[in-house]
């Protein structure tokens, strides 16, 4: 099963900007605008308690060479099956005999907000989610969610959006990707 730590504060350098935000909301500063539930709790009550499900990326080519997404983002995971159905002439019998051929990739949606903080800038965070997703091969993906439940360790990403997002310091995204297993093909 995914291993999800619960939390109450956030603490360290990884989580500074999480603390900023959280501040921030606290205490009804302007500036910031709420992604749209960048968190498992509404607005409302996630400062109260949060979970930490972490996401790290790197070019395939380049494993060592991870990048942790800040603010832990949101993960959605969508797929199904390719039936072959064949219809059936005459007889009593209504619809179409179904076949399992096979299993869809998975669709994995990775949506968040990167923030500039004392570590790291807005620009800086941009750019390495842009050569993540601009890279022309797979994507190494280590998320305990992803890894453990759906098997899911490489993708292949299809588009990357910046949405428009107030605030000078904060940046939402959206990653989606397909689910990409290696294969030993054999030529003959």
């Amino acid at each position: 099963m995914a291993n999800v730590t619960k939390i109450t504060t956030p603490a360290g350098a990884a989580n500074a900007a999480q603390a900023r935000l959280m501040k921030t909301l606290r205490e009804g500063k302007a500036g910031y605008s709420m992604p749209p539930v960048p968190f498992p709790h509404s607005a409302i009550g996630f400062n109260e308690t949060h979970y930490v499900v972490p996401v790290t990326l790197a070019k395939a080519s380049a494993p060592d060479d991870k990048f942790t997404l800040p603010l832990d983002p949101r993960v959605a995971v969508s797929g199904g099956n390719e039936i072959a159905m064949r219809e059936v002439a005459g007889g009593s019998l209504r619809g179409t005999v179904k076949e399992l051929w096979r299993r869809q990739d998975w669709t994995v949606t990775i949506s968040g907000m990167l923030m500039a903080d004392e570590f790291y800038s807005l620009e800086y965070l941009m750019q390495r989610v842009v050569d993540i997703c601009d890279a022309q091969e797979n994507v190494v993906v280590t998320c305990d969610l992803l890894n453990e439940v759906f098997r899911i360790t490489r993708l292949a990403v299809t588009s990357v959006k910046f949405d428009a997002t107030d605030g000078e310091d904060n940046q939402l995204f959206t990653i989606t990707a397909v689910s990409d297993d290696s294969y030993n093909l054999e030529v003959e």
